[in-house]
């Protein structure tokens, strides 16, 4: 029998999830005063799962359902999409593929069919897989003229060297005998990698609206009961963090951009409240300490920014600059001396409530629309395997204690630990490896 769990009201939230049979997970949200709903189905995908060969396969499946599924023309998917309101939706990302679909509430069935559809179904034919590849050839080459793309792929394929984390969710490039083209998928290929990412134990559906929970259980029990488990399933371990300096001269770039970062705890890990109050404290928001000194003139940057990116199991923090060639090494300087000052020194109570006050804004912002509803209770699912109660998550942030944050600074930003890499005109620019270690 599917077991059902009922979760207590929080914030106004009745939410309840289901495990079906063979193993898909099935959450609800019931908001009684909604006068539209949202659904999603997520699957446990996108670089993290795919081989260096297979990277861009989870993007390029998406891309090609569109174009027809087993049951749908691409012509009858365009119909169906108008008559949901147009809100349907397609993300590919490092550890997931995502269909979403807001319509009125009566429409909900039919935007959860149509996107059980996309996901399990997608029509697989060399045709659409030669069509959808030269359209995302233009689009990863517009991608490679973005600076800032550029830096993170540079910084990311360091961090995570090897690791499908390391690699960008809509696949590379790859130039071959002077020309630039796309990793050369066969269709066989292509259908054994659906086959093997897209299985029960690996898909999560998600419902938010004027919408019981028997309903949305028994809607997703029809279109995802049946489906099996196939001989083999893709699987990602955990991926080691590796400390680097990586320079590339790129003129083409004005200034230059430059990403510092440590390793940091998974979604997962309790320790992930201090992490987002050391991300706020750094560089997220208008009141950081960079963001300050910015203002101030003190740090010569034209802009700085810090970054928490945290997966299920692992997590970066990092601070992003971009500084003119001449101050670039002064700004890099003065980035490493906040973070050795955080590792040195408690942060004052002011300083800790104003970042408090931040992450709990950020975490309630996740009942802004049934929409961002879903996407949370998906987060749930694939990172924390079951409700987190957002109660307890605020309560965590204020059990912080400038200490315990110091603590947690002092562990991560290390001197094995501190990375870089740096992009742009890079002509005269001296970054000495000193500069990331005390």
């Amino acid at each position: 029998m599917a077991k059902t769990t009922r979760v207590r009201k929080d914030i106004s939230r009745d939410v309840a999830r289901t495990v079906l049979e063979n193993g898909v997970r099935v959450w609800s949200e019931r908001l009684p005063q909604a006068s539209s709903a949202a659904v999603g189905v997520w699957v446990d995908a996108g670089s993290r799962y795919e081989e260096l060969k297979e990277n861009g396969a989870t993007h390029l499946l998406q891309r090609i359902a569109l174009n027809g599924t087993e049951n749908r023309s691409a012509d009858d998917i365009a119909k169906a999409i108008d008559l949901l309101g147009g809100d349907v939706q397609f993300t590919t990302s490092r550890d997931a593929a995502a269909w979403t679909a807001r319509t009125a509430n009566a429409g909900l069935a039919d935007a959860l069919t149509l996107l059980a559809d996309l996901a399990l179904r997608p029509k697989i034919t060399q045709a659409a897989l030669s069509a959808e590849q030269k359209v995302l050839l233009e689009q990863l080459r517009a991608d490679e003229r973005d600076a800032d793309f550029n830096l993170d792929h540079m910084f990311l394929r360091s961090f995570w060297k090897g690791h499908g984390l390391c690699r960008p969710p809509h696949g590379r490039l790859l130039t071959v005998n002077g020309k630039v083209r796309l990793e050369d998928f066969k269709l066989k290929s292509l259908i054994r990698f659906h086959r093997e990412t897209h299985h029960p134990r690996a898909i999560t559906v998600a419902a938010a609206g004027d919408v019981t929970h028997a309903r949305v259980a028994n809607l997703a029990a029809e279109l995802f009961g049946g489906l099996g488990e196939p001989k083999r399933t893709a699987s990602s371990p955990s991926p080691k963090a590796y400390r680097f300096l990586a320079l590339r001269n790129r003129p083409q770039f004005p200034g230059v951009r430059m990403e510092v970062g440590v390793p940091a705890c998974g979604a997962n890990d309790e320790r992930r409240h201090a992490a987002m109050l050391l991300d706020a404290v750094v560089g997220r928001g208008a009141g950081s300490r960079l963001a300050r000194m910015v203002r101030g003139k003190t740090l010569p940057a034209v802009e700085v920014t810090s970054s928490l990116l945290l997966f299920a199991d692992t997590g970066v923090l990092s601070v992003r600059l971009r500084a003119v060639p001449k101050h670039a090494a002064e700004a890099l300087e003065g980035v490493v001396a906040v973070l050795r000052e955080l590792a040195l020194v408690p942060v004052d109570e002011e300083e800790l409530n104003r970042a408090k006050a931040t992450c709990k804004t950020a975490i309630v912002a996740r009942l802004d629309s049934p929409k961002t509803r879903i996407e949370d209770l998906a987060r749930q699912e694939r990172y924390f395997g079951g409700p987190v109660d957002m109660q307890d998550d605020l309560a965590e942030l204020d059990r912080v204690t400038p200490s315990g944050l110091r603590l947690l600074a002092a562990e991560w930003i290390a001197p094995h630990y501190l990375s870089l890499a740096a992009l742009g005109n890079l002509n005269g620019v001296t970054i000495r490896p000193k500069t990331l270690r005390w």
